[in-house]
């Protein structure tokens, strides 16, 4: 090495600068989930169904979305939690959809 040492720093949890925002994803009906291109194939046009990348249940869990959050877009030394979740049921004038939405948090716990 260069002979430099980095210094790592940690904060204690009550003392960690956290920000939150909800996300909100809608919940795909069965229908959708297996034709998405409209066609009644069953072909979602070459795309990747939700079945496929996780379960539905996974989703709504929060399980699933901490971990994308974590593994695609946070970096190191900064805690994601997804502490709260609801499925709401919007009607609207074309039908009724599901959104799933959750609470995300980030807090800083050390750096780098």
């Amino acid at each position: 090495g260069d002979g430099t040492t980095t210094t790592v720093v940690k904060a204690p949890r009550e003392i960690q600068l956290c920000c939150r925002h909800e996300l909100h994803i809608v919940i795909p009906s069965e229908e959708e989930e297996y034709d998405v291109d409209g066609s009644g194939s069953g072909n979602n046009g070459g795309g990747v169904s939700s079945a496929t990348v996780c379960s539905l249940d996974q989703i709504l869990g929060g399980d699933a979305i901490e971990e994308i959050i974590r593994a695609s877009c946070v970096p190191d030394g900064i805690r994601v939690e997804v502490p709260a979740r609801q499925i709401l049921e919007i009607h609207e004038s074309h039908g009724t959809s599901r959104i799933a939405v959750f609470l995300v948090v980030y807090c800083g716990e050390r750096y780098p």
